[in-house]
């Protein structure tokens, strides 16, 4: 299986990938400890669910009926929430909220809608940016420095608005945070406050149980046009992102209810956007600093 993905996907390699080893409330607080898995890895244990739960379920008048019998994999790991008796492995999705501060009704964000030949959640449409939470490179310094939202987010930017694959390839590679772009003008706007990056949500995906940080990324529209229009693809390795006008995303938040009736989303990405429609007032007003709860390796 590992053989015939990484030939049917040249852009696929068995990166280092986090997995969640174990969540504890301390006071009002949740603190997560990370391991280091690895993509296929991923692969193999969080595909094998899916699969196994699509093979079991049957379309019936009026829903679909589940044979639980089938689902053994489900049954011999347990619940969800026991953390040691399988690989949750992380991801982060971000509605990215782009607006002008003065004037009302100007928000947007973006949506993607994935390629058909990506390894997983191939077909389905999410929000922009998102991806599994994983260390740029095998290098070994990668894996405690890329232990964060914000590091995750820069680069998932770069895929998928200006296509920018070469921050996500094999080989020992560190990334210059501070000075290579999009990362340096990204870091730049959340010094000035004009961009924000807050925490909606984490839950586990119960298709695949992956272990899901939903955030929004809210930046000024001038200071996010000056950054990512020059270089911006709608069509790219991950996936199109449909504009309408070749750059401007979807009204926020009165298009995600559009979005929720007609598009193929994940748990996930739904929730996503569920949390941002719910928030959308204290998003667009808040000027809280930016939150990153797994930081600087912690």
């Amino acid at each position: 299986m590992q053989a015939e993905a990484a030939e049917r996907h040249k852009l696929l390699f068995d990166n280092p990938t986090y997995f969640l080893a174990a969540a504890n409330k301390v006071g009002h607080s949740l603190t997560f400890e990370f391991a280091l898995g690895s993509y296929f890895g991923f692969i193999d244990a969080n595909k094998a669910l899916a699969l196994e739960f699509a093979t079991a379920a049957r379309v019936v008048p009026g829903g679909v009926e589940v044979k639980t019998s089938e689902l053994v994999v489900r049954r011999a790991i347990g619940a969800p929430t026991e953390l040691g008796n399988f690989p949750h492995y992380a991801a982060v999705s971000t509605v990215t909220i782009v607006h002008d501060p003065g004037v009302p009704g100007s928000a947007t964000f973006y949506i993607l809608k994935r390629s058909q030949n990506l390894a997983m959640s191939e077909g389905l449409t999410g929000v922009v940016p998102g991806g599994m939470l994983q260390p740029n490179s095998v290098h070994p310094a990668a894996a405690q420095g890329d232990l964060s939202l914000i590091r995750n987010i820069e680069r998932e930017f770069g895929e998928e608005l200006l296509g920018l694959d070469t921050h996500q390839q094999p080989g020992p590679r560190l990334v210059d945070y501070d000075a290579e772009s999009p990362f340096r003008e990204i870091d730049n706007m959340i010094q000035r406050g004009v961009a924000q990056l807050a925490l909606l949500g984490f839950g586990l995906d119960p298709l695949t149980h992956v272990a899901e940080f939903m955030t929004a990324f809210v930046v000024s529209k001038q200071d996010f046009e000056d950054v990512f229009r020059p270089g911006f693809i709608d069509t790219g390795s991950e996936g199109m992102v449909p504009t309408a006008d070749g750059w401007s995303g979807l009204p926020f938040p009165d298009g995600i209810e559009l979005v929720l009736a007609r598009e193929p989303l994940g748990a996930c990405a739904r929730a996503c956007l569920v949390l941002a429609r719910r928030h959308a007032t204290q998003l667009l007003q808040s000027a809280s600093p930016v939150v990153d709860g797994i930081a600087d390796g912690d």
